[in-house]
């Protein structure tokens, strides 16, 4: 099924459905737009019908939040742009030339980076962001992969395979069955703390996969104060956007 964006307030929110083996339908709203769930066996009558109460239904919730709800544009670039990552201050050197691909390097305090004329506002935003993701994974990732591999020591003794730095925009970190961790790079504009809380919380999911009350008890046991990680990330993470 085929359904138009949702406009509220002059921003545009995608729409996704999903027809799934289920038995009701579900939305929800993130940043990322409004996702719609419903059974695969659903009368195609029945499903509009669902589906305009569904809109509605995300219109209003997004009416009543909109800045919780508004889509992630990044940040805006520009030369002389101070960014604090990892405990460390880089100033942006902003360089708009002749080229069709964009790149960036680090030089001492300074991160230089490299676009093409005339991009639009939001194409150079992301050009931005992607470049300097891989640029602060480059230079910080040594010192996360000793943390983590500290913290596995102390507290959890469990197969990490491979650490990874990412350009994540919709999660902090994830973990794969194979041992492999990954952060979102975002995580460097975040407390030490929180960076800490975040790689405890996908270690101990290489012991218990689901969040339940075990897993739970897990992270507590290293980080007793883990609530309130959850918390700053829920209401200054979006700070922490590149």
């Amino acid at each position: 099924m085929h359904t138009e964006p949702i406009v509220v307030e002059g921003r545009t929110y995608a729409v996704r459905i999903h027809l799934e083996s289920r038995r009701n339908c579900r939305v929800s709203v993130g940043k990322q737009g409004v996702s719609i769930r419903m059974p695969r066996w659903m009368p195609r009558a029945d499903k509009e019908w669902h589906l305009v109460e569904l809109r509605a239904w995300a219109v209003e919730r997004i009416t009543r939040e909109p800045e919780r709800f508004a889509p992630r544009r990044g940040r805006e670039y520009h030369d002389g742009h101070v960014l604090r990552a990892a405990g460390e201050e880089y100033v942006v050197r902003l360089n708009l030339e002749e080229r069709r691909t964009s790149s960036g390097r680090i030089r001492g305090n300074e991160l230089h980076l490299h676009h093409p004329w005339r991009l639009p506002t939001d194409e150079l935003r992301t050009r931005s962001a992607t470049v300097v993701s891989r640029l602060l994974a480059d230079r910080h990732l040594p010192r996360v992969r000793d943390l983590v591999d500290r913290l596995n020591r102390e507290h959890f003794q469990a197969k990490v395979n491979q650490v990874r730095l990412k350009h994540q925009r919709s999660r902090w970190g994830s973990c794969s069955s194979r041992g492999n961790i990954n952060l979102s790079t975002r995580l460097l504009m975040a407390p030490p703390d929180v960076l800490e809380y975040v790689i405890v919380h996908e270690l101990a999911h290489l012991k218990v996969r689901k969040h339940d009350r075990k897993f739970w008890q897990l992270v507590e046991r290293v980080v007793p104060d883990y609530k309130e990680k959850v918390a700053w990330l829920r209401e200054h993470g979006r700070e922490c956007d590149l």
